[in-house]
């Protein structure tokens, strides 16, 4: 889960009677500020709650990740004899969190400031502050609840957000990812990974083609996929 930064931090404009810390132009973005706030302290509470250890995990990582679509930020680190080595900033704290679950740690949540290069947008920042939490076995459906759970206790009955309105307080539908895939585009998802462990990616472009996604025969399932 994503919290994406309220101020435009890298924003240089060309008339500095036009910065969003004027007062005139900050004023419409104070109450925004102020819910974010708001918001942070019910995360806060929620996992408190719920018996959840907040965590702090470092920045900094000799690996940037597994995720080939996510580019990371590269910096180097001096050593004390003048020596440097190349270092990243993490794009998630998914892996420095699941060290301390090998740990034994049980429910442990952080709310981390993470970094991804490239991603700049009405909707996506480079530096944003992400949700991250997990709790040591546990089925998925108890995961499912316990989000559920956690959006009305942190949006309210109702969460609003472009105009657009849900009812987070109404029971949840749960669907599996092969059934959304059938609902949203006909395509049967499972009839294309026989073998989950080596799906058809030939299968699954021609059922992307059909509907008209554009393929490349260099295309893995995975890419195919994610482009539907």
């Amino acid at each position: 889960m994503g919290i994406i930064a309220v101020m435009p931090q890298n924003e240089t404009p060309q008339n500095p009677n036009d910065a969003w810390w004027q007062p005139d132009r900050f004023e419409d973005r104070a109450d925004f500020l102020v819910r974010r706030a708001d918001m942070v302290k019910a995360v806060r509470e929620f996992f408190d709650r719920n018996g959840y250890v907040e965590v702090e995990t470092p920045a900094l990582q000799v690996s940037p990740g597994m995720e080939p679509h996510l580019s990371p930020f590269e910096t180097s680190l001096g050593e004390p004899h003048g020596d440097r080595r190349a270092m990243y900033l993490h794009t998630s704290p998914e892996f420095a969190m699941k060290k301390l679950l090998a740990a034994g740690m049980q429910r442990i949540f952080q709310l981390a400031r993470v970094f991804r290069d490239g991603e700049r947008s009405a909707k996506h920042h480079p530096e944003f502050t992400m949700l991250e939490w997990y709790r040591a076995g546990a089925d998925w459906r108890s995961l499912a609840e316990e989000t559920a759970d956690f959006v009305r206790a942190v949006c309210g009955p109702v969460a609003r957000h472009g105009g657009h309105a849900c009812n987070v307080a109404a029971p949840w539908e749960y669907v599996s990812v092969a059934e959304a895939m059938e609902r949203g585009t006909g395509i049967d998802l499972l009839a294309t990974a026989p073998d989950p462990l080596n799906p058809d990616a030939d299968a699954l472009r021609f059922a992307a083609d059909a509907i008209g996604v554009r393929t490349d025969d260099s295309d893995s399932w995975d890419d195919i996929f994610f482009r539907i």
